[in-house]
């Protein structure tokens, strides 16, 4: 996976990590997409991680919904020897903080605070960069063929036949 953030962001996600005693600190894009991690990853699938601490968020704002609580800030884990603190982060990241035993939840959820707005503004920064690459025609698409208005165009009758399976 490769990682989309600063140096900035990477220096503020490692403190986050080192203050609050935390093993490791990641930030996903809600799509399972690695923007950036601090500590222990190496052994961690964090495409699975992703995935699944989106459904954990997922159904903790369902529940609050369900009895009332109003938006969930976030959900924390406990397991036999590591622990995790699943938070939203901006408009599309999932911070997933992991921790041991020996280390105080309150700790975790008091520097996450912290960091939050920092962390979201710096995602904002790299967000808003992407935006305006995306928008930017690269320089190949200005000077290549005109491209088809949708991808039925560019096929034959036969070809879109075979694509949806018609004998």
């Amino acid at each position: 996976m490769e990682l989309t953030s600063s140096s900035s962001f990477h220096h503020s996600l490692r403190q986050l990590c080192d203050e609050s005693k935390a093993r490791s600190a990641i930030v996903l894009k809600s799509d399972g997409h690695l923007v950036d991690a601090s500590g222990e990853i190496h052994n961690l699938d964090l495409t699975s991680i992703a995935a699944l601490a989106s459904g954990v968020l997922v159904a903790a704002f369902a529940i609050g919904g369900v009895i009332g609580a109003g938006e969930c800030k976030g959900v924390s884990l406990e397991g036999e020897s590591n622990h995790f603190y699943v938070t939203k982060l901006g408009n599309e990241e999932i911070l997933i903080v992991i921790y041991g035993a020996q280390t105080n939840e309150g700790t975790v959820r008091w520097r996450v605070r912290q960091y939050r707005k920092e962390l979201e503004r710096m995602l904002g920064k790299v967000s808003a960069a992407e935006e305006t690459r995306k928008r930017e025609p690269a320089f190949e698409d200005l000077i290549t063929k005109p491209k088809p208005k949708n991808l039925f165009e560019a096929l034959s009758e036969a070809e879109v036949d075979d694509a949806l399976g018609f004998d």
